[in-house]
């Protein structure tokens, strides 16, 4: 499941069709999400090391691939709404200056985390579900199947448009009860920008607070 997701991120966020770059991609993202929750100390052979290395070979390669999308963009072969890492490299800040390649490499790193680990975790808690549960497989299949329907129809060869996604309600509505009932992300630090209090506890300005996922999702707000 987590191959399947990170090859649909990969063409939706940067347009890449070439196998070995994606599995190259792949193998160093397995590395740099493992360092992700490791003690910052760089040794050789550590986890946080191996995580640096791993993200350095991905910058390696993403950089000429960015560098020729930039020219792309300036030919006008390609538009800023090809895909999302076109759509970075044609953003300006606040001084109308594009930003850095090193920017737009960092985000994508951070979408492609986020978007590969999580939602292969969340794609394959909804296919238990569906396996376990006829009822709510057999609405899934009918609202899906309805969809096809809708598009030999109207004789769409395209891929899924936004219009077919936003029609998968009830499919929707599976996935949000699954991530309610088992989180894909056990939880996640936020730090306080300035003292606050919350739930009756003083929070300093500086301090790191965990929110911790599963308990949120039960609370009594959701099971009304």
């Amino acid at each position: 499941m987590q191959k399947l997701t990170f090859s649909v991120a990969c063409d939706i966020l940067l347009d890449i069709n070439d196998e070995a770059t994606k599995e190259a991609f792949l193998d160093d993202f397995h590395i740099l999400f493992k360092a992700l929750g490791s003690f910052p100390i760089k040794f050789p052979g550590s986890a946080y090391s191996r995580g640096l290395e791993a993200r350095a070979r991905i910058s390696n390669r993403l950089l000429p691939i960015l560098r020729k999308r930039k020219e792309e963009l300036s030919a006008g072969v390609l538009r800023s709404t090809n895909d999302v890492v076109s759509c970075l490299l044609a953003l300006k800040g606040e001084n109308e200056e594009f930003i850095s390649e090193a920017e737009v490499a960092d985000n994508f790193s951070i979408l492609l985390i986020a978007s590969h680990d999580t939602t292969a975790i969340l794609s394959s808690l909804v296919v238990w579900k569906l396996s376990r549960d006829k009822q709510t497989y057999t609405k899934v299949l009918q609202e899906q199947m309805d969809i096809l329907r809708d598009r030999e129809a109207a004789t769409i060869e395209e891929n899924l448009t936004w219009v077919d996604i936003q029609k998968m309600k009830y499919t929707w509505q599976v996935a949000q009860e699954m991530m309610r009932m088992i989180p894909p992300v056990f939880g996640t630090f936020r730090k306080a920008l300035e003292d606050t209090n919350f739930g009756g506890y003083d929070i300093p300005k500086g301090w790191q607070v965990f929110s911790r996922s599963p308990w949120n999702a039960y609370g009594k707000v959701y099971i009304q």
